[in-house]
């Protein structure tokens, strides 16, 4: 009996009640904001080898309207604000343009218009 008990109690522990536990295996956001740059830069430049991985990124959000579809991406400066890079990430969080959020989710690709294109799966969004 004890150790049925012992099994529940870990089991419980472990599990988190039923909340799921995200790790993320290439967290931009704790980078120097002079690094967050190169980082994307790296997540795109290995990108077959970062599919299916999970990607935490902070920087600018900005939403685009194309025909029918709207797409949110979050942008990412330099340093000397010269350069960006962004990576687009799929949520029905309302946010506004121009508001710095943090945005975590599973990278993957699509194909649209014969272009292919890369995204967040899955995405938790932080508005700061």
């Amino acid at each position: 009996m004890k150790r049925f008990i012992l099994i529940i109690a870990l089991t419980v522990l472990l599990t988190g009640c039923g909340s799921s536990i995200k790790t993320t295996d290439i967290d931009i956001s704790s980078m120097p904001f002079n690094m967050r740059y190169a980082g994307l830069v790296n997540v795109y430049e290995n990108l077959p080898d970062n599919i299916g991985k999970t990607l935490k990124v902070t920087g600018t959000y900005q939403k685009t309207i194309e025909g029918n579809n709207t797409y949110n991406i979050c942008m990412i400066t330099d340093e000397l604000g010269c350069c960006s890079v962004a990576i687009e990430f799929e949520s029905d969080t309302d946010i506004t343009d121009g508001a710095t959020i943090t945005v975590q989710g599973t990278i993957s690709t699509y194909e649209e218009n014969g272009n292919v294109f890369c995204t967040l799966k899955r995405a938790e969004v932080w508005v700061q």
